[in-house]
């Protein structure tokens, strides 16, 4: 675990993760050297395997590392083969995140009165009994006024009250490398053209160890 958390620590320099464009190789070595150790330890694959699982928006949500002390976190996304359009959200973090593997759409929105009408959410996890909660809230109007494609070597960041949602590729499995930094708010915002319940709680399923290395190991292919 000493090795893992080293890297971590330079993974987090900017000068082993780094925000240009032309760091691709260095940046694949770096998250590669960390996805081995992680795979090297049975203690590690335990614990993601305990705060990882199947995510509303249709992709696998592995949680790699929290960090306790300083609230920033470290997860790995796979979304399979074939069209997926995720709900219109913001998160509680600003975040960092590394295309590794396919392509998406990010679609971006804000809240406008002469947009479209939609349902709005409040949602909330708890990450250790994996347990989360979507409170119906209200109606807003949104509307979409960005599209941004990434691609495979693509980094991109992300502010935390940024709308947005995923449309993933059919072509091909998509997977990204996410940093994400402490929580500036309890909850984030999601937006539904639909309604069913006013309150949804879910109890999520953790991933399997073997799911977790299956993922690991697409993502070194």
């Amino acid at each position: 675990m000493n090795e893992i958390n080293d890297i971590i620590n330079e993974m987090l320099k900017e000068n082993y993760f780094p925000r240009s464009q032309s760091n691709e190789k260095v940046r694949e070595k770096v998250i590669f050297e960390y996805l081995n150790l992680i795979l090297s330890s049975d203690q590690a694959l335990r614990q993601i395997s305990d705060r990882s699982y199947e995510h509303e928006n249709g992709f696998k949500k592995i949680v790699l590392y929290i960090d306790k002390k300083l609230g920033y976190k470290i997860r790995l996304h796979i979304w399979p083969k074939g069209f997926i359009q995720s709900d219109i959200h913001n998160h509680a973090w600003s975040f960092v995140s590394y295309v590794l593997k396919g392509a998406f759409f990010n679609q971006i929105y804000n809240i406008n009165s002469q947009g479209k009408p939609y349902f709005r959410f409040e949602y909330s996890v708890d990450n250790f009994s994996l347990e989360s909660e979507l409170k119906y809230i209200g109606v807003d109007s949104l509307e979409k006024v960005e599209s941004n494609f990434y691609k495979k070597g693509d980094l991109y960041t992300q502010d935390c009250n940024l709308l947005h949602k995923v449309e993933i590729s059919k072509n091909a499995p998509t997977a990204t490398f996410l940093i994400h930094e402490k929580p500036k708010f309890l909850t984030s915002k999601v937006f539904r053209p639909i309604i069913n319940e006013k309150i949804i709680e879910k109890k999520h399923k953790p991933l399997k160890i073997e799911t977790i290395i299956e993922c690991i190991n697409f993502v070194k292919s």
